[in-house]
């Protein structure tokens, strides 16, 4: 489901449609002129309200607070990125901060830089910057707002599959993640788990969480497919 997020693929250009209809087809992260920079930014901060944990839309809309109508707006932008990463996805954190950092004030690019090197309480350390829409915003004391439930009971599933794929679609990678690190640490598990999470941290650029994958299995006394071990060559150039 991962795949085709990294693709240098231009959108085409469909001015007479609207952006609900247009957005979902783009399968770049960068949006040529054809797409109002404002208005799809706009866009992502109402498709996040509702999937705050969309990693997708979240770096989208970084590249979007990159042009100068939106500078105002890039640090809380890139804040709630950091939010809905956690502690996961280091190397996009930091390629995203580098790409940010000639329009970000030197307290901002410190406070992203202390994030990176010692985390932080999202709980007591996060203040409000214009542009963000997970962190409680003037006139009450500033606190993280992420907090995504799943819709769908686990055992309602018919599969782990099933439910990674539910997780993905409503943009809870950290949970997919999870999954599918448990189930392909179990013999004779389903080939695609092992396809869904590469894919997860090929998106996440989360090169170490590979290694440590890939040991782990080998611990486990279990056959590593060889489609890790071309992951990790590949990860070598994240």
């Amino acid at each position: 489901m991962l795949e085709n997020f990294f693709t240098s693929e231009k959108s085409e250009r469909l001015p007479q449609l609207a952006l609900a209809f247009r957005v979902p087809e783009v399968k770049s992260l960068q949006f040529d002129e054809s797409y109002d920079p404002l208005n799809t930014w706009r866009y992502f901060t109402h498709h996040i309200r509702r999937y705050p944990q969309d990693l997708r839309a979240h770096t989208q809309r970084v590249l979007l607070a990159l042009q100068p109508v939106l500078h105002t707006k890039l640090c809380g932008t890139l804040q709630d990125l950091y939010l809905a990463l956690g502690t996961a996805g280091t190397t996009l954190r930091e390629d995203l901060l580098e790409l940010a950092k000639p329009f970000l004030s030197n307290n901002d690019i410190q406070y992203f830089e202390n994030w990176l090197k010692n985390g932080i309480d999202p709980a007591q350390d996060c203040a409000w910057q214009e542009g963000s829409i997970l962190v409680a915003g003037h006139g009450v004391k500033p606190h993280a707002l992420l907090n995504l439930q799943k819709t769908v009971a686990v055992q309602e599933y018919a599969s782990v599959l099933d439910e990674v794929y539910d997780c993905l679609e409503y943009g809870q990678v950290e949970r997919a993640q999870s999954l599918l690190e448990t189930e392909c640490l179990r013999p004779n598990h389903d080939p695609r788990l092992d396809h869904e999470l590469l894919n997860i941290y090929q998106y996440t650029r989360d090169k170490a969480r590979v290694n440590q994958m890939l040991n782990a299995i080998e611990q486990a006394g279990l056959d590593v497919p060889q489609s890790w071990f071309e992951k990790r060559q590949e990860a070598e150039q994240w």
